[in-house]
């Protein structure tokens, strides 16, 4: 091998290990999209849901703020998937969160709606957490805050357009229609991480030191 074909294999392999939008890369931020866009259909119509049900201001918001689980739960899942792995966090938050979503259609008392909104919270903090761990193991070290970003647009994106989507629903069809398009949304987006391969803070270290 003479010296111009070992540079550019040495420059095809470089460009290989900075790529950012691999495979995995593009599963967990489609995932985190769809699981995010299933949240924020719901977030706009369950306050009005719940007044038309005739709960007062309190327990509205009381009912609402308990996705502030989501909060307090994630430095314990970001030990886990450094413990554990990843994947299974991933995955089985995300599976929890869609099930969750399904649930507010069988349930309109105070207690049954509560432990809906604890079970979504605990999915959302379970998947977003290994999901921004992920990303971070991911991406290249030379592109991690590119990468971060680009995983937090697949947030803002569903900011800007799944409370539009849900009202135009709930006008159209009702609410039922909107809790199931975000239970399914969110079972899509376990479809969507499924295929992504298992790592851990271990793998990620041993992958970082090797580049």
């Amino acid at each position: 091998m003479n010296n111009m074909e070992r540079r550019f294999l040495m420059a095809r392999k470089h460009g290989e290990e900075e790529r950012l939008l691999g495979r995995d890369f593009v599963l967990v931020c489609a995932g985190n999209f769809l699981a995010f866009f299933s949240i924020y259909l719901i977030v706009p119509v369950l306050p009005v849901f719940l007044e038309e049900k005739g709960y007062d201001n309190f327990l509205i918001g009381a009912l609402m703020s308990m996705m502030v689980v989501a909060a307090l739960l994630r430095p314990f899942f970001g030990k886990l998937s450094d413990m554990r792995g990843r994947k299974g966090i991933l995955v089985w938050g995300v599976f929890l969160l869609g099930v969750s979503n399904f649930l507010y259609m069988a349930f309109g008392s105070a207690l049954p709606l509560f432990i809906v909104r604890f079970l979504n919270g605990f999915g959302l903090a379970a998947f977003h957490t290994a999901a921004y761990a992920m990303i971070g193991d991911l991406a290249p070290p030379t592109r991690r805050l590119q990468g971060i970003a680009l995983f937090y647009i697949s947030v803002d994106a569903t900011i800007a357009t799944a409370p539009l989507v849900a009202e135009f629903m709930r006008d159209a069809w009702g609410y039922d229609q909107v809790y199931l398009l975000a239970g399914f949304l969110a079972l899509l987006a376990f479809a969507a991480t499924l295929p992504v391969r298992k790592r851990n803070s271990s793998t990620a270290q041993a992958a970082r030191r090797s580049r």
